[in-house]
């Protein structure tokens, strides 16, 4: 089945316009480590479901898209969610932040993106523009407690007034298939043991710096968000995304 067939299947569920639907570049870099081969379909549906929650979001909290001018994808890897963005927001200036410049060179090209060099220590990332809306699907899902505090906050920073922020979570579902992820049993172990006390687990991939897998229980989360005053939780939905991460909804709140 070709890509563009793909997609018109796909969205006899999310009911998309079709004007918009065959706007979707479907080029896929072949070193997308998001993209399993013959997998296009999973991998599209993906980028209908951020697409989802989003629009989803918009309409109940009376927002006309044009008013959406600034988006952050962050991490933009080679445009998974990207380019369903670029499609539905083609008015607006897209943003793709990534660690690596090869997906940043990809993104540029293909769906016009300014590139924001990302470095482990957030606050080294060079970024003096502010968003209307931030995307960030499955980074919370790698780091520690820590970083994930400081990204957080990273975020809200550079939200406009009444902007948003859109992230992803591992929570009870992802506790439910941790043997699925990559790890071993002792990491595993560790990782659920600090969860189910504390409300977040965190373990390094073996060989890997400052990277592996996250468990964060929503009232975890919740918690994390409540002491910013002028950021307001408008959701939370387990297992939203793609049928797999929760997903969390913020939104900065006009300075009066």
């Amino acid at each position: 089945m070709q890509k563009e067939e793909i997609l018109k299947k796909l969205n006899k569920h999310y009911k998309f316009p079709e004007k918009l639907i065959s706007t979707i570049d479907t080029e896929i870099d072949p070193k997308d480590e998001m993209f399993e081969k013959d997998e296009e379909e999973h991998y599209f549906n993906v980028g209908f479901s951020c697409l989802e929650i989003i629009n989803n979001t918009l309409e109940s909290e009376k927002v006309d898209k044009k008013k959406i001018k600034t988006i952050l994808d962050f991490p933009c890897g080679y445009g998974r969610e990207l380019r369903f963005l670029k499609s539905f927001f083609s008015e607006s200036s897209l943003y793709g932040c990534e660690i690596e410049e090869d997906k940043l060179n990809f993104v540029k090209k293909k769906f016009s993106a300014t590139p924001v060099l990302s470095y482990r220590d957030f606050k080294r990332i060079n970024l003096n523009q502010k968003f209307d809306l931030i995307w960030c699907g499955s980074l919370f899902t790698h780091i520690s407690a820590r970083r994930f505090r400081k990204l957080l906050l990273f975020f809200f920073e550079h939200l406009n007034d009444e902007g948003f922020l859109f992230f992803t979570t591992h929570g009870r579902y992802s506790a439910s298939i941790l043997n699925t992820y990559g790890l071993r049993s002792f990491q595993r172990i560790y990782i659920k043991s600090k969860y189910y006390l504390t409300g977040f687990g965190y373990n390094s991939y073996l060989k890997q710096y400052k990277y592996g897998v996250s468990l964060s229980a929503p009232s975890w989360v919740l918690r994390s968000i409540e002491k910013y005053k002028d950021i307001s939780i408008v959701g939370v939905s387990e297992k939203r995304w793609d049928n797999h991460q929760d997903v969390i909804i913020c939104r900065k709140n006009m300075i009066k």
